[in-house]
């Protein structure tokens, strides 16, 4: 195809803005601004089109898909001057740089158009569907999961005992010690078996008649290896029901429902919680479930009517706009064959190994100096703490930055709009591509060959 056809096969102005992604734009941002927006990336796709000699390497990135992405991409650029959106080409899908967990399209409309307009907030609406997609009993929705394992802790073991494994008693995200927040909440907690090991019969020695809880607490920041031992989560269910104490399970960040075999299953799924019989399971409702930032706390109706009796409750009762955005998400997930379909990081979590080679070669292709680039494996990891469980097979690009040193090169690439994320590597940098999406796989080549 010559020049003056690939020109002329881009979708017009008009053709763009009727994308439903765009229309549902339409009542956050003014018809003028998406407009400018939309001429402004034609003519960038026009300008990357004559400067290519050959056919493009990747022609999905002149679709009108595509093309949408970044027009909505810059409309939220202009629209937050203090922000700027970030290109993940740092092989932690989750970075905190990188706004952490994205939100998708659907939610994010549906809380933008929540800040200009009225809706009544079926306040119960939320939660009968989690618990139809889960089988839980019943459900609460607080601000985080931070404050979901606090109020748990205030409700059952406030002037109580709470059993705990001293090896799931290490820091988590954001600095949050669990050993505090339960002193705070005024449980005395009863640390028991070793830092790596921990037997049935440790839970059984410490239970008593002044046991409010079993607590059990998934590390989500570090991994024990070696010469180790845990109790599953299942016999504990049985330890506690057999003596009539509750099991409080904090999962951090899981899915809703199994994932089907072949797909990263990162830990047991509030399905598989509920299937066990847990009393009490607590989990982000953003990360690996794709909805706004809040907790989700599922369980046996008697514990959670108290949770939603107690003092504390008000105080810790998401806004109108999280409640917005994750009954969207939850609708989304009840026609979904998996809780990665229509997640808005899909596109990192799903993606083929192959696929990902194929990004490494497009970008490849649109570098400089390409031919001294080489494609590389590594893994991928979901958060900063890079786990070995929580490792996903990838590809990066590694070359060496042709003038400054790889960490001034970095720092100039985050230091940009849209900021770059890479990885230090010796004397070269990487950018895995897992984390980049083919939409921005230009944007990546410019950035790069403009050093």
């Amino acid at each position: 195809m010559d020049l003056q056809s690939r020109l002329a096969a881009l979708p017009a102005v008009h053709i763009l803005q009727r994308h439903p992604a765009i229309h549902t734009m339409a009542s956050s941002y003014p018809s003028s601004h998406i407009v400018a927006a939309i001429r402004g990336i034609l003519q960038e796709a026009r300008e990357t089109l004559r400067n290519q000699t050959d056919e493009p390497a990747s022609p999905l990135q002149f679709e009108a898909d595509t093309l949408v992405e970044r027009v909505i991409d810059r409309l939220e650029c202009e629209r937050m001057p203090g922000y700027r959106p970030v290109i993940n080409g740092s092989g932690i899908l989750f970075h905190p740089d990188a706004g952490e967990t994205p939100i998708g399209e659907p939610v994010r409309s549906t809380m933008a158009h929540m800040l200009t307009s009225t809706i009544c907030d079926d306040l119960d609406q939320v939660e009968k569907e989690i618990c139809a997609l889960t089988g839980a009993e019943d459900a609460v929705i607080v601000t985080s999961a931070q404050a979901a394992f606090f109020l748990m802790m205030k409700v059952l073991c406030d002037g109580k005992d709470v059993v705990v494994a001293r090896s799931h008693l290490g820091m988590r995200e954001n600095g949050f010690r669990p050993v505090q927040a339960m002193a705070h909440a005024g449980a005395r907690v009863i640390e028991i078996g070793a830092t790596n090991k921990t037997h049935p019969e440790d839970y059984q020695a410490a239970i008593g008649e002044q046991t409010g809880a079993i607590g059990v607490i998934r590390p989500t920041t570090y991994a024990l290896r070696g010469f180790t031992q845990d109790v599953a989560l299942q016999e504990l269910v049985q330890l506690g029901a057999a003596v009539g104490v509750p099991v409080v399970y904090d999962a951090g960040y899981t899915t809703l429902k199994p994932l089907p075999e072949g797909l990263w299953q990162p830990s047991i799924s509030l399905t598989e919680a509920v299937r066990y019989g847990v009393s009490v399971t607590i989990v982000r409702a953003d990360g690996l479930i794709g909805g706004p930032a809040c907790g989700l706390i599922i369980g046996c109706n008697e514990i959670l009517d108290k949770v939603r009796r107690h003092a504390l409750m008000p105080m810790l009762t998401p806004s109108p706009l999280s409640r917005a955005g994750l009954k969207v998400r939850i609708s989304d997930l009840k026609g979904a064959t998996d809780d990665f379909e229509g997640h808005p990081a899909g596109y990192m979590l799903t993606v083929s190994l192959e696929t990902i080679r194929q990004r490494a070669d497009t970008l490849r292709a649109g570098l400089k100096a390409g031919e001294s680039a080489e494609i590389i494996e590594r893994p991928a990891f979901l958060t900063p703490y890079k786990l070995p469980d929580e490792s996903l097979a990838s590809c990066a690009l590694s070359f060496r930055p042709s003038q400054d040193a790889p960490e001034t090169v970095l720092a100039r690439w985050r230091n940009r709009s849209p900021a770059l994320l890479g990885i230090h590597d010796g004397d070269r940098i990487l950018l895995d591509m897992r984390g980049i999406k083919d939409a921005q796989i230009e944007m990546v080549a410019q950035i790069v060959n403009d050093g």
